[in-house]
């Protein structure tokens, strides 16, 4: 067993906490934790050949994957597919935050 550090970066959107990088694990996973704060939206990106799936842990947003939105509160489970561009916002009065996994989709 070994513990592990943990990241937390400040972005213009909000924060990410990166739990595994894809660099720990040989490149096959990323896990973190993000936060999106009110009135902010993550820049749209995606991630070539890996999905993505959000769980939402607090609050209420719209994800756009392609210009197709969908909207996603606490307890919601979000896939964005390999080679989509997406981004999210805060669609409620507070905050969101997600469990975010990006993985190579097989």
């Amino acid at each position: 067993m070994s513990k592990l550090s943990v990241e937390t970066t400040s972005t213009n959107w909000g924060s990410c906490i990166k739990l595994l990088e894809k660099e720990q694990i040989e490149g096959n996973v990323e896990i973190g934790i993000f936060t999106c704060e009110l009135g902010k939206a993550l820049e749209r990106h995606g991630h070539d050949d890996a999905a993505e799936w959000c769980y939402i842990l607090s609050g209420e947003a719209d994800f756009d994957c392609d210009g197709e939105i969908t909207h996603a509160k606490q307890g919601d489970l979000i896939y964005l597919p390999a080679h989509s561009n997406h981004t999210s916002y805060p669609t409620g009065d507070i905050a969101f935050s997600s469990v975010y996994i990006v993985c190579k989709d097989s």
